[in-house]
């Protein structure tokens, strides 16, 4: 049954309260659709594990005091009630810092369509997976937190429900008619990382102890990390220190010197690389992927200086063939077991990352590539480009 039009005329709508939520008929649920234009998202530090977020929050609703209103042109009063939503996990934490309304307008005199446009400015904090740095994946989280929250046109009056759901979220329309609920609006490049897709979820929790009632809306940004850089300015140094630690054999038995500063000169070399990591990376409880290969680094070269000093002892004491056989087997052993724990290290590492983004992909993640396709069209749509 149509909503009868109440045929508001400019001047009327001082005799209205706008104040309180829509009137509903009954047992009706307001329902209140949501979607999110993606600007930007930068700054992704992972020393501080967090990130930056620029976009716009669009809310749409239906409240029938605005049927039959004079112009969509005409702005509703300024203590016209709206949703809001809070975002949960800033680092600010602040609504009027992260969270600026740009828009509140009728989309429809007809419907009484209405539509809150929120910019979203924020830097958010997100835990990061660094057991296999440089080749991780993160997920970026925007949690958006619902407790029926409220604020006035004017941003002057604003709430939230203690008890049961004033209103429901939900997606925007099937047939499109208000957009997507995700749109792309920037190339998607970030550096030290490649959008791999987006995800998202409306979570209404159950009641709590006091009866609040909570809705949870996280859109993830699903990241895999460039790791081009780390691999040519970290891990290729630190195997080409190895291969020089490898080259001990070569040098003259006699002297002993040269061989144990030449180890010493690779031992520190391999610790300052390590230094050099850790300025990249938060204080972490466990090693990172190129730490375990450093350290195996290390390893070898502390067992071929032992190995070196064993060698220089049998050739001084006259058994110069043992000491010979004895430096070429252990040193081809290190090289073999080097080569396995690196690969080891290294395949499963792969394997981990490739699953992951399969399992993103199984759980609803659109790609980048779709969603950038998705908004080429809408943007050919919009301004009839064939």
């Amino acid at each position: 049954m149509m909503d009868k039009p109440i045929n508001i005329t400019v001047g009327d709508e001082d005799k209205i309260n706008y104040e309180s939520p829509p009137p509903l008929n009954g047992a009706e649920t307001l329902f209140v659709s949501i979607r999110l234009n993606v600007d930007k998202v930068s700054e992704v530090s992972t020393v501080d594990e967090t990130g930056r977020f620029t976009g716009t929050l669009v809310i749409t609703w239906t409240d029938r005091r605005f049927i039959g209103w004079p112009s969509i042109s005409l702005p509703p009063p300024a203590k016209t009630w709206g949703p809001w939503m809070r975002l949960a996990n800033s680092v600010t934490a602040g609504d009027d810092e992260d969270l600026t309304q740009v828009e509140f307008e009728v989309l429809n005199c007809e419907t009484g369509r209405m539509k809150r446009g929120i910019r979203v400015d924020a830097v958010v904090g997100f835990p990061m997976a660094l057991d296999d740095f440089p080749f991780d994946l993160a997920t970026f989280t925007l949690r958006f937190m619902n407790l029926s929250h409220f604020r006035s046109k004017d941003l002057s009056q604003f709430g939230s429900s203690s008890g049961s759901r004033e209103y429901r979220l939900v997606e925007v329309p099937d047939d499109d008619s208000e957009g997507r609920f995700s749109k792309l609006n920037w190339n998607g490049e970030v550096r030290e990382w490649e959008i791999l897709g987006f995800s998202y979820e409306i979570d209404e929790k159950p009641p709590t102890a006091a009866g609040s009632q909570v809705t949870i809306v996280p859109f993830r940004v699903h990241l895999g990390r460039k790791y081009h850089f780390y691999v040519w300015k970290t891990m290729v140094p630190n195997f080409m220190i190895a291969i020089f630690a490898f080259l001990t054999p070569f040098f003259p038995m006699d002297n002993t010197a040269d061989r144990i500063n030449y180890m010493a000169t690779l031992i520190l070399s391999t610790l300052a690389l390590l230094f050099v990591v850790g300025d990249s990376l938060p204080k972490l409880d466990k090693p990172t992927l190129i730490d375990k290969c450093m350290f195996v680094t290390m390893s070898a070269e502390i067992l071929l200086a032992l190995s070196s000093v064993v060698v220089v002892h049998n050739y001084n004491n006259g058994r110069e063939v043992g000491a010979n056989s004895f430096e070429l087997w252990t040193s081809l052993t290190f090289l073999a077991g080097y080569i396995c724990v690196n690969v080891f290290f290294c395949a499963r590492v792969a394997v981990t990352r490739k699953s992951n983004v399969n399992h993103n992909l199984a759980i609803g993640c659109t790609p980048m590539l779709e969603l950038q396709e998705k908004s080429r069209q809408e943007f050919r749509k919009k301004f009839k480009i064939k």
